[in-house]
């Protein structure tokens, strides 16, 4: 019962969505916190056309923000792009988000630290537990066609409970695995074992059987 309960809301939520249409109602926050579990402090949402939202948990846009910071958290959609949410997760101030036309971003449980910036082109799923820190760069794609080839991008999967040290940069295609931390600074380009530390550039493991709380 509980399950037809919330289909049924998530069904009336889109119908409410569809048909505001591409008007400025779509971006208004008032709006999506009616709408959606979504907090926000000092942020900026833009939305294109049929982008869906569809959060299970709660999505706080700009956690942590205290008055003086001058720095907006960003939440940018462009045409039929993707945002879910699954658990409660935490975009903390600073944090610029673009999910770019077709690209699909899924968000478990955890935070984002301060001024991360996460480009969206395909599909990046990031899992339950996890801890992003600050100043960090996780990008699927490109950013631009290369040898007249459309740059189409290559999936992210970031697993459960891992952690990922400040100024990191997760690039396209990799998948790092439960319990892992990657170490400050580190360019992640291939795939990441699980319960490893995993540092450096170019990346390598540093330690098995690794632990962190």
């Amino acid at each position: 019962m509980k399950k037809i309960i919330k289909d049924f809301i998530k069904s009336m939520l889109a119908l409410v969505d569809n048909l505001v249409g591409n008007s400025s109602i779509k971006n208004n926050t008032f709006y999506l916190k009616a709408v959606y579990k979504l907090r926000t402090h000092k942020a900026f949402i833009s939305r294109k056309k049929n982008t869906i939202i569809d959060i299970v948990g709660s999505l706080t846009l700009g956690s942590m923000y205290q008055r003086g910071f001058g720095r907006s958290t960003l939440l940018l959609m462009s045409d039929s792009s993707e945002l879910h949410v699954k658990g409660s997760f935490s975009c903390h101030y600073g944090c610029d988000i673009q999910i770019f036309e077709g690209g699909k971003l899924y968000l478990g449980s955890g935070f984002i630290n301060a001024d991360t910036k996460i480009r969206c082109r395909n599909k990046i799923v990031i899992g339950d537990g996890v801890a992003i820190s600050h100043n960090i760069l996780i990008i699927d794609c490109n950013g631009h066609n290369l040898d007249g080839k459309e740059d189409v991008g290559k999936p992210i999967h970031i697993g459960n409970h891992v952690w990922i040290g400040s100024k990191c940069m997760i690039l396209k295609g990799v998948t790092i695995g439960d319990n892992s931390v990657i170490a400050a600074g580190t360019i992640v380009t291939k795939d990441v074992p699980p319960n490893v530390l995993y540092g450096g550039n170019p990346g390598r493991i540093i330690r098995e059987n690794c632990t962190w709380n």
